[in-house]
């Protein structure tokens, strides 16, 4: 749900916004602040956007800070972080070897740069993320959205600049560490696509000798030389949309494309949905919310319910309940309950206890990634056989992010 003051990021030639504008008295809008660096497109925008509730700022991203002060409305940016800068790195070619001055980016990328074979590091996108943590005041909340990475992204160039596909683990990682609450859901889960809803393959708009080959019969679209938007269509969109005159389709040509076509319709999570580019086309979003300071349990939150939706096959609802009720257990020190596991308690005890002995940095910087990383068999048993693991792993490292700050 939007808030009553939005601040979109980069807004192109304006559609997020004029969508959004047009229905602002259903989402409360009260102020649209359009803020990019291109004076053409910021122009474009102007021309588009004539509400009294739109302002305009003309400036670069990471100077955002400076125009708004303890902002609690919500920051959107859709398909922008791929054009800031990413840079490669292995054990052979080091943050040091571009030059970058910043001390917590570089020890940033020491860390994720161990036993890691490369990766590209999106510096243009984190320093972002510490500028929406300045800029952010609760309930202040961000959402970004950008295609996930994948090898076939990792860049891909676009007429005149290099993209690069987004690793939602690494900024959500560094966002941790700037005392930011994250959630990253796919955008099916966004929109409220059904998991089972099926839409027409990519490859009608990418592979088209292809498609020609096995479907006979597309030609007869083709033949009007008039190009089919290139639209998300499920079955019935799409036979909505070859009704169209212009196609010049009679009813028998019509329905016999359909059928042929019937066979090459697929879920988003589906390969085959885009059998040149798999992933490439996986989008998600990234929702970021400034806590209140030592908020622990909310800062856990969005961890601790996966997995109690992946262990225990909960859904969202009933997962957020669960953690919620045992981590307040937790903080009262009670291990009797008759609602929720004992596992849901003990997981949310070594949590609170470390957080009570060490601080919320000990969940923010270490305990999060430390848990997707160790090699889980799948049951509650499985995690709590790491519980140990986990409270001398999160000491050690602690006492040594001590002894280095000192």
């Amino acid at each position: 749900m939007l808030r009553s003051q939005v601040v979109e990021i980069g807004g192109g030639l304006g559609d997020v916004a004029r969508n959004a504008l047009a229905r602002s008295s259903e989402y409360g809008i009260s102020s649209y602040v359009l803020y990019d660096i291109s004076p053409s497109l910021l122009g474009r925008q102007k021309q588009r956007l004539s509400s009294a509730k739109t302002s305009f700022v003309l400036d670069d991203c990471l100077s955002i800070s400076r125009h708004f002060a303890r902002y609690q409305g919500i920051v959107l940016s859709n398909g922008m972080i791929a054009d800031l800068r990413s840079i490669y790195l292995d054990a052979t070619c080091t943050i040091d070897d571009y030059g970058v001055q910043d001390a917590e980016l570089r020890d940033f990328a020491r860390l994720l740069t161990e036993g890691s074979p490369g990766f590209y590091f999106h510096i243009g996108s984190l320093l972002l993320l510490r500028e929406l943590s300045t800029l952010l005041s609760p309930p202040g909340t961000a959402a970004i959205l950008e295609y996930d990475a994948s090898k076939l992204n990792q860049p891909s160039w676009f007429d005149n600049h290099f993209e690069c596909g987004i690793d939602f683990l690494q900024l959500s990682a560094y966002a941790r560490r700037l005392d930011l609450a994250v959630d990253v859901h796919g955008i099916d889960e966004i929109l409220g696509i059904p998991a089972g809803q099926r839409f027409i393959t990519i490859d009608m708009f990418t592979r088209s000798a292809r498609l020609a080959r096995e479907v006979p019969s597309i030609v007869d679209l083709w033949r009007s030389g008039i190009s089919v938007p290139v639209l998300a269509y499920t079955e019935e969109a799409f036979a909505s949309e070859l009704e169209c005159p212009r196609y010049g389709l009679n009813e028998q040509r019509r329905l016999r494309l359909l059928r042929d076509l019937k066979p090459y319709f697929f879920s988003l999570h589906d390969p085959r949905f885009d059998s040149k580019n798999p992933k490439t086309w996986s989008y998600k979003c990234l929702v970021l919310r400034k806590l209140p300071p030592g908020d622990w349990r909310a800062a856990a939150e969005p961890f601790m319910v996966d997995c109690l939706k992946t262990i225990d096959g909960l859904p969202s609802t009933e997962a957020v309940n669960r953690w919620r009720e045992s981590s307040d257990r937790a903080s009262m020190g009670s291990l009797l309950d008759t609602g929720i596991t004992l596992w849901d308690i003990v997981v949310a005890g070594v949590i609170y206890d470390l957080v009570k002995t060490f601080g919320t940095t000990v969940w923010i910087y270490f305990l999060e990634e430390r848990l997707r990383k160790l090699k889980v068999d799948g049951s509650p048993r499985g995690l709590a056989a790491h519980l140990a693991t986990i409270r001398r792993m999160a000491s050690d490292w602690l006492r040594r992010l001590r002894m280095r700050n000192e």
